[in-house]
């Protein structure tokens, strides 16, 4: 811990010196030396989620299974010529608004149920990249309440829902929120796109915003506002006044709007009940850290659980999220104010060593947040990271 504290405030012990050059070593006569070293804690990888996934229909390509493709030219090559269907058009605005990869899942029908749901979001079992979801134009409650469920149970993924389009006013756009909850940012009302014949549902273009957040480095940042405009779009098919826009934000819908010819997201919200998650910004920082740490950390579960390894996970998990709080992710003039980290005898109990659970907590002072924000990670040495 002596390094880390080192690193986290900020001092320096003296000018470290260069290592031996052959004849400048301070052994000098033959015999065998031992050197004490630091051990090195291992660092954490941040997690990828900027990855999306699209579910819809498409005129052509695989059915049921989930294609990565980086650019409108493998989707043409896949799936067909754009035309005026939701997911060709949704996938363009992905890309424009900076998104890199997009696994599309190409359905022949709309779902019906919820079940049919879920079994076609299988097809994304196993893609630890995905941190975003969308079916574009898909509007049905029963159907996206699955999607949101399966985002809930991936831990690290996030729902961008569409709003039925005719629904204008502001209590009905109220009345299909209610129907929906968990991690889910609803967007509204539809778009008109550059190339688009029709209305454009605008979940493909704050998912590409979503997703260039993560690439640029910033996932905690707030998509809402002139730096989070949306590209290839014109305008909106209905405009809200201020009092409407402040109406739909109060209670967490995302409305979007026209400033001038710019066209960009009013609101960051989600539409879950737990108050920690209500920012999308906080959310998709919480699962980050999460994702990154638990999957940085698998080298732990088949070490000894004592102090030894206690101490190493801590000091990586400190210098990840000091890394954050560098980078503008956490408030706090200083680390100690920004996060704090804790892996002891406080965190487990005899039945948590006995069963080989290694808990970590972790309080994260997120941006918009008024408090630490918990985290409670655990390993389990026959469950994997």
């Amino acid at each position: 811990m002596y390094l880390m504290h080192r690193k986290l405030s900020g001092h320096r012990s003296g000018t470290p010196r260069a290592p031996n050059r052959p004849g400048d070593t301070p052994y000098r006569t033959p015999g065998v030396y031992v050197e004490s070293r630091p051990d090195r804690f291992p660092e954490i990888e941040p997690a990828d989620l900027s990855a999306a996934a699209f579910v819809g229909i498409t005129p052509r390509g695989p059915v049921g299974t989930a294609v990565a493709i980086e650019d409108m030219q493998a989707f043409t090559n896949t799936f067909g010529d754009v035309g005026s269907g939701h997911l060709g058009i949704a996938a363009g605005h992905f890309f424009a608004n900076g998104g890199r990869r997009l696994y599309v899942v190409r359905i022949c029908a709309p779902p019906e149920t919820g079940d049919h749901t879920l079994a076609l979001l299988t097809a994304l079992d196993g893609l630890d990249d995905l941190g975003l979801l969308a079916l574009p134009g898909v509007t049905a409650t029963p159907v996206l309440s699955a999607a949101i469920r399966y985002c809930e149970a991936r831990r690290h993924m996030i729902t961008v829902a569409d709003c039925p389009p005719a629904r204008t006013s502001v209590a009905h756009v109220r009345a299909f929120a209610d129907g929906l909850r968990g991690p889910v940012a609803l967007y509204h009302p539809w778009l008109r796109g550059i190339h688009a014949p029709v209305p454009v549902p605008p979940s493909g273009a704050v998912s590409g915003v979503l997703a260039r957040y993560q690439i640029e480095g910033c996932i905690w940042r707030s998509p809402a506002g002139p730096r989070a405009a949306l590209a290839d779009v014109t305008g909106v098919v209905h405009g809200y006044s201020r009092h409407e826009l402040g109406e739909l934000v109060r209670h967490n819908i995302n409305p979007i709007r026209n400033l001038s010819g710019v066209v960009t997201p009013w609101g960051a919200r989600t539409l879950s009940d737990n108050p920690e998650h209500r920012y999308l910004g906080v959310l998709r920082f919480l699962g980050f850290v999460e994702a990154s740490i638990r999957r940085s950390t698998g080298w732990a579960l088949f070490e000894p659980n004592d102090h030894t390894t206690w101490t190493r996970l801590r000091a990586s998990v400190e210098a990840f999220l000091d890394d954050q709080w560098r980078a503008g992710a956490l408030q706090g003039s200083w680390p100690e104010d920004a996060f704090f980290v804790r892996c002891d005898e406080t965190t487990m109990t005899p039945a948590d060593l006995d069963e080989g659970r290694l808990v970590i907590l972790v309080g994260l002072a997120a941006l918009r947040a008024s408090e630490f924000l918990g985290l409670r990670i655990e390993l389990k040495r026959d469950a994997g990271p």
